[in-house]
């Protein structure tokens, strides 16, 4: 087991995306689509 400590909030942020980025890299099929911004058909 691995246990990491973050300042705050955006240093774990930028520690997961790295994690992401690090585990599609390896393993490719695990990339999926995300859209970016509101979702379709939100009205909020």
């Amino acid at each position: 087991m691995k246990l990491l400590v973050y300042a705050d909030a955006d240093a774990l942020a930028a520690a997961a995306a790295e994690l992401f980025r690090a585990r599609v890299a390896a393993t490719p099929e695990l990339a999926m689509a995300v859209p970016a911004g509101p979702r379709a058909g939100c009205t909020r």
